[in-house]
């Protein structure tokens, strides 16, 4: 990742100069970096901006990350979501495998690895697209089919 993407992050993190410093270093790989403080804010935000990638640290205020990707994926499986923690714990790991996350970083996370992480989430948006087989039911006798 040699240069900035047209990618969007939203990154969320409740320990203010960690997320600070780590928005100054995720403006040098991506356009458009979006910045949380509790898992609800960074819904809100999602549903506003869609970003590209999702990055939260698993321990957050209101919604903890991985309910917030769970409730990302409910109707997204194209956005691509990194989850930090200090966690290595099995059933966090578990729960964390159902929700496709490209990757579970552990902290402290290194520049390197984060950096890696980006750009295997960069690789699975430009070359893989997921689309729903679920029916959209419009009117009696009327649905979409995507």
């Amino acid at each position: 990742m040699s240069s900035k993407k047209e990618i969007s992050v939203l990154y969320v993190e409740d320990e203010d100069q960690i997320r600070k410093k780590y928005v100054q270093y995720l403006k040098r790989f991506c356009t458009q970096i979006y910045e949380a403080s509790d898992g609800e804010e960074a819904y809100t935000i999602y549903k506003d901006k869609r970003p590209d990638i999702i990055l939260a640290d698993i321990n957050l205020p209101k919604l903890s990350g991985l309910n917030l990707v769970s409730k990302i994926r409910e109707n997204d499986h194209n956005t691509k979501a990194i989850i930090l923690t200090a966690h290595s714990d099995v059933e966090y790991l578990l729960r964390a495998t159902n929700l496709k996350l490209t990757r579970y970083l552990v902290k402290p996370v290194s520049r390197t690895d984060l950096k890696d992480a980006l750009q295997t989430a960069i690789d699975e948006l430009s070359n893989f697209q997921v689309f729903s087989k679920k029916l959209t039911h419009l009117r009696e006798n009327c649905h979409w089919d995507p």
